[in-house]
This record gives structure tokens, C-alpha cells and sequence, in this order.
């Protein structure tokens, strides 16, 4: 490509303006003569007029000063603005084939990375071993393997060392985690960037609600236990008051014996009179030894419960407490 440089022709052969002349000394000496003039003068009330004179007088030199510097300054600026639009100009087209070559240097380097990625997922599908099914390769991918600046020896040897290391880890969850969490640690462990420490930690905050929940259960079913049993003492409670107020069943023992009282057969479980001389009633004081004892009416009622086990070992746990027999119905 040829050189090209831009040179200027003018103003003489690019020998610029060095210095702009004008009458510095001759202003300068006025100016400091007026100066002198005003230098600690003091106007009277009577000179109000004569100061304002004077004020109009100076803002007037010094308005025709500043003026001609701004004519010289946009005078020497006119060729300048031309000139600076005209590089422009072309330096917009210099920049058009700038933009196509950078276009083409960028495919360039992105093809060359995606050669190099493609060179390292090969390279660690022949590396992955027992975990090709749980790792991958984007899961260990370091943006800065594409680099330049770092070799593909280096990129190899950062991916062995997450394979090993993503090995490592699988191996200690497994160790160290239940089974019941073991497959959860892993799976979180995969899905939250191999980091074995909040794999684990996840496993604790995992145990910390599920023990919370069995407690939670486990007081639940004591509620309702203790809920169910409390129903079928009432219920046992509510039948019995109801037999004992039921005057058809009552008696039937009484029609047979009233003085016989009623005794439990543990071994049968069937209720059943027996005699007894030591709770008779009686008005022979020598025969039976007794002054007028009287027996409490025992009285017989039936009825069949439905409930659960539980339920029904309170019932009979109520009865038992109270001093009440009971025994096998008769078929």
C-alpha cells in the first residue's frame, strides 16, 4: 500500500501564522496612563455624572478591544473550519474499509475459538469416564480457555482436574450422605456449580425439615389418640348411664337371687350369682351375725361397643377403675 501523508501547501508550504502584530505597546501605555488617572480618585457627590461619564467611556475602550479579537480570532478560524470538514470527509471514507477488515478479524477469532472449544469438549469426552452421564461439559467450561493468551496444554489440564475433582466429590456425598438424601445431594450438587460444601449443607437444612415434620406427625397422631380415647370414655360413660337407667334389663338378677351378688369369672370372662352368707340381709343377729345389713341392688344391662382397640381397651379400663363386672354377653 502506498504512504500517504497529508501535507499543506498553504499558507507557505505549511509555514503557519507564527504571530499576529498589532499595537500592543501604544494600547498598553494607554490603557496604564488611564489607569493612573484613576488610581485612588475619590468622586464627590457632585461628580456622580462625571464617574458614570467616565464608567461609559472605559466599557466602551474595552468592548472595542475585545471585539477585534474575536474578528481576528473567527478570521483565522474561517480556512481552519474548512480545512477540518474536508479531512473529515475523508477520513469517513478511510473508515468504510477499516469496518469491512475488522468484520472479517472478528469471524476470524471467533472461528479460531470455536475450533479450540470443539478440540477441548473432545478432549473431555475422552477424559469424563463413569460420570458422562452427570457431567458436562459446560458444566466445568472457563470462558477464559478461549483466550489467546492461554494454551490449549493449560485448558487440558484444567479439565482433567475438574473431572478428578467433580469424581472427588460424588464419591465423599456418598460417603458421607444417607442414602435417603444421597441421590437429592447429588442432583443439587450437578445443578448449583459442583460445589460439594452446599451439596452437604443442603443435605443438614433437608434433615432439619424433615425431622421437624415427623415431629409435627408424630404429635399430631399422640392428639389424636389421646382425642379418640377421650370419645370412647365418654362413650362408655354415656352407655352405662344409659343401662343403668334402662328399668326393662334391670332386676333380671335380682328376680333370681336379690341377695346373691354378681361375680366375674376371669378365666371365662362370663358373669354369673354366686352365694354369699357374709352380705345376706337378715334379722338374726345369732344366726348370721349381722345388725340389718342391707346390699346395694346389683343390676344387670347389655349392650355391645364399636370401636377401635384402643377404644375399647379404655372402656374397659373405665370399667375396671370403677369397680364395675362385666363378662362375655350370653349367646
Amino acid at each position: 500500500m502506498e504512504e500517504l501523508s497529508l501535507i499543506i501547501s498553504q499558507p507557505d508550504n505549511g509555514v503557519f501564522l507564527q504571530k499576529i502584530g498589532w499595537n500592543e505597546e501604544q494600547i498598553t501605555s494607554t490603557v496604564e496612563n488611564i489607569i493612573s488617572q484613576y488610581t485612588g480618585l475619590a468622586y464627590t457627590e457632585e461628580q456622580m455624572k462625571e464617574a458614570k461619564k467616565d464608567r461609559a467611556i472605559l466599557n466602551a475602550m474595552k468592548t472595542d478591544i475585545s471585539n477585534r479579537r474575536i474578528q481576528v480570532k473567527k478570521a483565522l478560524m474561517a480556512p481552519y473550519e474548512v480545512f477540518e470538514a474536508e479531512v473529515k470527509e475523508v477520513v469517513a471514507k478511510i473508515d468504510e474499509p477499516i469496518a469491512m477488515i475488522d468484520k472479517q478479524l472478528a469471524a476470524y477469532d471467533e472461528k479460531l475459538k470455536e475450533d479450540k472449544k470443539s478440540e477441548l469438549v473432545e478432549y473431555f469426552k475422552e477424559n469424563v469416564g463413569e460420570l458422562e452421564n452427570v457431567l458436562t461439559f459446560d458444566m466445568i467450561f472457563n470462558q477464559k480457555w478461549l483466550n489467546k493468551s492461554v494454551s490449549i496444554k493449560q485448558c487440558k489440564e484444567d479439565i482433567l482436574n475438574a473431572i478428578t475433582k467433580t469424581a472427588t466429590d460424588t464419591k465423599l456425598i456418598d460417603e458421607m450422605a444417607s442414602e435417603k438424601y444421597r441421590e437429592y445431594a447429588k442432583d443439587y450438587y450437578f445443578r448449583n456449580g459442583l460445589n460439594v460444601t452446599s451439596a452437604m449443607n443442603e443435605v443438614a437444612r433437608m434433615k432439619e425439615v424433615d425431622i421437624k415434620k415427623e415431629e409435627e406427625k408424630r404429635l399430631k397422631a399422640e392428639r389424636e389418640e389421646a382425642e379418640k380415647l377421650r370419645a370412647a370414655k365418654e362413650e362408655a360413660e354415656r352407655l352405662l348411664r344409659a343401662g343403668n337407667g334402662n328399668n326393662n334389663d334391670v332386676d333380671s338378677i335380682n328376680n333370681k337371687d336379690e341377695k346373691t351378688p354378681i361375680q366375674e369369672d376371669s378365666a371365662q370372662g362370663t358373669t354369673y350369682p354366686v352365694d354369699s352368707n357374709e352380705n345376706k340381709s337378715c334379722n338374726d343377729k345369732d344366726t348370721h351375725g349381722c345388725n340389718d345389713i342391707v346390699n346395694d341392688k346389683i343390676y344387670k344391662s347389655s349392650f355391645t361397643i364399636t370401636g377401635t382397640k384402643a377404644q375399647i381397651l379404655s372402656v374397659k379400663e373405665f370399667m375396671v377403675s370403677n369397680g364395675i363386672h362385666f363378662g362375655k354377653v350370653d349367646k
